[in-house]
Formats: C-alpha cells, structure tokens, sequence
C-alpha cells in the first residue's frame, strides 16, 4: 500500500481523531506550565516529559535527588541546568519567587504524606505564578526500580487532598481500574485496553476521582486573602 492509499488516509484520520479524543499527557502539561519563562523541574528523573516541548521554554533546571538519573537527564540535554538536590531540601536551595513555574510530575508519591505536603509548600514558596504536579490517583503499589530506591510509593494522593492544599485538578491516562502499578494495563491485549483508556479520558478529564493520574495547578500569583 502506498502513502496515498485510502487505508493509509484512514489511518491518518484515525490517529488525529485518537489525538485530539486522549492527547499524550505531556500536551495537558504543556497547557498547565503556560507561558512561563523560567520552570523547576523538581525530581526530573531519566526523561522528564518536559523534553516534549522544552525548547518552547526560555530557561528550566532540573531537579533530581539520584544521581544516575540526573547524568542520564544532562546527557539527553532536557534542561539547560541541572542540581542534584532531594525534593525535601527544595525550600533550602531555592530563593523565594525565584521560577515562574514549579513543576513536579511523580513525586508527591514517593514521599510520605508530611514530606509531601510539605515539598508542596516549597514549591509555592519558590514560585512567583504557578505550581503544577503530577501524581496517581490515590496509593498505587511500587517498589524501588533499577536500584533506586526513591522510586518506592510512600504516599497516595486524591482529589480532595489536593483541593484542600489549593489545587485544582483534572484526570489524565483514563479510568484507573484498568490499570495498574506503573500504569501498565491490567488485561491484554494492550491495543485494546488502550483504546478503551482513550475513549474515557475526555470523561476522567472532567471527572478526575475516576481517572488513574491526576495533573493538578495551584495558582500562587494572587496572595490568599487574610
């Protein structure tokens, strides 16, 4: 079959309608960070998903308390910078007010509850219009991978968490219960689980409780009223 062949025209057009049903979540991030000229990447790991659309961004650092995934960060040269820093000690390394943005995608997690809260806190410290995270819906199991032992679950996070610290929240990568730690899918074939995932997206995106990860924004350019 040839490019032009209307299986290919088909298949063309079912991909944009997919795309434009459930976008990679990396374009919701994009929406969430906004015009900002400067971003902390807090916990950037091996492959931040900000490399989708970093080079639209002026300045970033990132942020990792591994060293192996910080090294494997600068030599794909997602950020302009990079500290190797816990996310715990995030309000001891960064000046107040010091990035538009402060993004952590997958952290929250791997904290305990008041680590958590407080890592939150940090970052709106820090930010002078914006802070955006990325985090299951509720606890997902996880133990350390490749011998990183920040990558265990300590923590799960809802909708109501996150709307008692400020946040609000959208649901991203469709119904949680079809999938499963990692957010691999619980059934095969996977083809199949996907599309289903995708068909509920634009109903987990309004209704974030249902959705297996939620991306969260908490404006903090406006001080909260006394």
């Amino acid at each position: 079959m040839t490019d032009g062949s209307p299986w290919a025209s088909a298949l063309a057009l079912w991909r944009a309608f997919r795309h434009r049903l459930a976008p990679h979540y990396s374009v919701e991030l994009r929406a969430a960070v906004g015009d900002a000229s400067t971003l902390l990447d807090v916990g950037c790991g091996v492959a931040s998903p900000i490399r989708k659309f970093a080079e639209r961004l002026p300045h970033t650092v990132g942020v990792e308390g591994y060293k192996p995934a910080l090294d494997a960060s600068r030599a794909a040269g997602i950020h302009d910078e990079y500290r190797l820093v816990d996310a715990r000690r995030l309000a001891d390394t960064f000046e107040r007010r010091s990035f538009d943005v402060v993004l952590a995608v997958d952290v929250l997690e791997h904290l305990s509850r008041d680590e958590g809260f407080d890592l939150l806190a940090a970052m709106e410290g820090i930010a002078r219009r914006r802070t955006v995270v990325f985090t299951p819906n509720g606890h997902v199991h996880q133990d350390e991978i490749g011998g990183n032992p920040l990558q265990a679950h300590r923590s799960g996070w809802s909708v109501e968490d996150l709307a008692a610290a400020g946040y609000e929240a959208i649901g991203v990568h469709g119904l949680k219960l079809l999938r499963r730690e990692e957010a691999r899918f619980r059934w095969r074939p996977k083809r199949v689980w996907r599309l289903v995932s995708d068909l509920t997206q634009p109903v987990v995106r309004r209704w974030p409780r249902a959705a297996y990860h939620l991306l969260a924004v908490k404006d903090v350019s406006v001080p909260p009223a006394p």
